[in-house]
């Protein structure tokens, strides 16, 4: 990567303490080593016009050893994810369980003789990690549901199994989500009641040469309405190509494109559009399965007030849901701890309740919230603002504060685990650096810790890239730069 010489290198290496507050003075050694770090990160030719807000703070003697636009409010990513983390372990504590209900409204003997409600917490895990990740089996938690009804003699429901996400007013999508977004996976609605990560898995398959593919779920669940296949099946030497797409204005997802006759299935990953009806689905299926008979279809509804709880399910600790959280970046796991903290301890209902619990319990962690903007909790949000000193001190909190220490083992770490384990392998950095990610179009974030020996506290730092132009590996490789820059400085 070519670094070109560019002006007012003294000025930022003057002002580089400076824009961090008040503070001890740096060991000079490790100092000088951070500003020249900053300083190449900042003259680095693939982020010219890009907007960079540094801090890095040694959390042994609280001496900031670099900072650039520190106090500036910047888009932050998943960056975002580790403050509604540490929102939601501080306010819930670290063994609070979601719980996801089944209610009937009436049961005559082995029938019940009306619907059967699956009545949703704000569970974000029901169907994935960190429950399901040895078995590998989504419909784990249902089945098990499923197994207690039929312990309990139920053997027929007369009405149908209703998804009831009530517990939840807010909209299915985060504040300030991008339309382009939303037929994405990772963009996922969210809701009281979800399962699998409100992701469906589909197979298109080939038929014979001129007809159209078939479509299969890998849930053994009805195909859905809202999915429509215009997919051809073209010549066995001829191109495939299949992707599919959603009008941010309608539910209806289309999977168009061709198929060579006689090629393997292409799986694709589809956000539903209403994670309670699929859930409801995927309980209708679990009940077959375990032979208790649903005369109606699977929908959506409310249970009725005073209806009896027949069976339930609790999700792992809070403590074990950060791990995949902030390891592999999941951005529903974040929206609902964020949004049922809130919910659940102030009643919530906007994302403007949100945002002032929110402030108030990083407040109580000793961060300064002036002039930060918590649109969502995932960090997908182009409305979020958030400072570099700003998650530097939260950083420091989650080193000390008991409550939030789940997520010093849940961070991924350098070329070993995580969304960090392709990256800095071979590096001063590696095994050394855990760290949050982030990334959407033209906004790069890493905010984490490099470790030094046991006897020492480990160096705090937030990098967050903005308005770049380049190419997001570029802007990623520089960032990466500065870091192992950073780590190679603390050996």
């Amino acid at each position: 990567m070519t670094v070109p010489a560019r002006s007012s290198f003294a000025t930022v290496l003057l002002l580089a303490a400076c824009t961090a507050g008040p503070c001890g003075p740096p060991s000079q050694g490790t100092s000088a080593q951070a500003q020249a770090a900053l300083a190449t990160l900042l003259a680095t030719q693939d982020l010219a016009g890009a907007r960079i807000g540094v801090m890095v703070r040694d959390l042994e003697t609280g001496d900031v050893l670099c900072a650039h636009d520190a106090d500036k409010g910047f888009l932050t990513a998943s960056n975002m994810k580790l403050l509604s983390s540490a929102i939601a372990l501080s306010r819930l504590g670290t063994e609070f369980r979601f719980d996801t209900r089944v209610v009937a409204e009436s049961v005559d003997g082995d029938t019940v003789a009306g619907d059967l409600f699956l009545v949703g917490g704000g569970d974000p895990s029901l169907g994935s990690e960190p429950e399901v990740a040895s078995s590998g089996d989504v419909m784990a938690p249902l089945h098990a549901l499923a197994v207690s009804l039929h312990a309990r003699g139920i053997r027929r429901v007369r009405g149908c199994v209703r998804g009831d996400a009530s517990a939840q007013s807010f909209a299915r999508y985060g504040n300030g989500w991008q339309w382009d977004y939303l037929e994405e996976d990772y963009a996922a609605p969210c809701a009281a009641l979800n399962f699998a990560q409100n992701v469906l898995t589909v197979l298109v398959h080939p038929t014979s040469f001129g007809l159209p593919a078939r479509l299969e779920l890998e849930l053994p669940i009805a195909l859905p309405t809202w999915l429509r296949c215009e997919v051809a099946t073209v010549s066995s030497n001829g191109d495939s190509g299949v992707h599919f797409a959603r009008s941010p204005l309608d539910s209806e997802v289309v999977v168009t494109g061709a198929i060579a006759a006689g090629a393997k299935p292409v799986r694709l990953q589809v956000a539903v559009p209403d994670p309670a009806a699929y859930a409801a689905a995927a309980f209708t299926a679990a009940l077959h399965a375990c032979g208790i008979v649903v005369d109606g279809e699977a929908g959506v509804g409310i249970a009725p007030p005073g209806a009896q709880v027949v069976a339930e399910h609790r999700s792992p600790p809070l403590s074990a849901i950060v791990v995949p959280l902030l390891e592999h970046s999941i951005n529903l796991y974040a929206e609902q701890c964020w949004r049922t903290a809130a919910h659940r301890l102030v009643f919530a209902r906007s994302f403007a309740d949100c945002e002032r619990f929110g402030k108030q319990a990083l407040s109580n962690l000793d961060v300064d919230t002036a002039g930060m903007v918590l649109a969502d909790g995932s960090g997908l949000s182009r409305r979020n603002l958030v400072q570099p000193r700003q998650l530097v001190a939260l950083l420091a909190a989650v080193h000390t504060e008991p409550r939030l220490r789940p997520m010093n083992d849940a961070l991924p770490v350098a070329g070993v685990s995580g969304t960090l384990k392709a990256r800095f392998q071979d590096s001063a950095a590696a095994g050394r650096v855990r760290a949050k990610t982030g990334f959407v179009s033209y906004v790069i974030g890493l905010s984490g810790y490099v470790d030094r020996d046991a006897t020492a506290a480990p160096v705090a730092f937030s990098v967050l890239v903005n308005n770049f132009t380049c190419e997001p590996d570029a802007a990623k490789a520089a960032v990466d730069a500065f870091v192992e820059q950073l780590a190679a400085s603390l050996r």
